[in-house]
């Protein structure tokens, strides 16, 4: 997540290579590595509630690239707090009972399932009598 000068903010998601057992390996196996394939990214404004107003979708060549973190946050250890879980991104909705928004390990819709979880988390609690 990149917070903008206007507090907006752009929540992205990453897909990775992969080959059997190299999440949990970490991509440590001989010739494994984290590369990069797609970028999937919305851009959020929260006035009037959290909405979507730009999207980006980008495939990737992967050349063993190095990634610097100095400007993201990675939300997933304090979802992973909130659920007692390692959740991917796209499970998240289902998780917490919200419609799936699109097709699984697709950049664009787990950055588009991020964001409505986090409009959940954020939205005001409705009471009943």
């Amino acid at each position: 997540m990149i917070n903008l000068p206007d507090g907006d903010f752009v929540l992205a998601d990453l897909e990775y290579t992969s080959w059997d057992g190299a999440m949990a390996r970490d991509w440590t196996g001989p010739g494994e590595f984290r590369e990069i394939v797609q970028i999937g990214a919305v851009k959020v404004t929260r006035a009037g509630g959290w909405h979507e107003v730009d999207a980006l979708m980008v495939l990737v060549r992967p050349t063993l690239n190095p990634f610097a973190n100095h400007d993201w946050c990675d939300i997933n250890p304090g979802i992973r707090a909130m659920t007692g879980r390692d959740l991917m991104s796209s499970e998240l909705p289902a998780h917490l009972g919200l419609p799936q928004k699109g097709q699984a390990h697709d950049a664009l819709a787990d950055a588009r399932a991020l964001l409505a979880v986090l409009a959940h988390f954020e939205a005001p609690a409705v009471h009943t009598s």
